[in-house]
């Protein structure tokens, strides 16, 4: 998947969340995400705001899983 793809795909689902406003929330439903949409499953060290949180570079994280990088 082309990194334009992925930026598109997280961009949806931030704007989602900022529209929400439940940010307690947000970093398990991130991690459910790119479990759904990307098939990445995150270990526990890695459900953390620095990796998944709204100021994280989550597209490089997202190619990086998927071997992109």
């Amino acid at each position: 998947m082309d990194k334009t793809a992925i930026e598109n795909i997280i961009s949806e689902l931030r704007e989602m969340q900022k529209s929400r406003g439940c940010p307690e929330i947000d970093l398990l439903e991130t991690a459910m995400f790119l479990e759904d949409v990307f098939g990445i499953r995150l270990d526990e060290s890695e459900i953390d705001e620095s990796v998944l949180g709204p100021r994280a570079e989550l597209t490089a994280f997202v190619s990086y899983k998927l071997g992109d990088s």
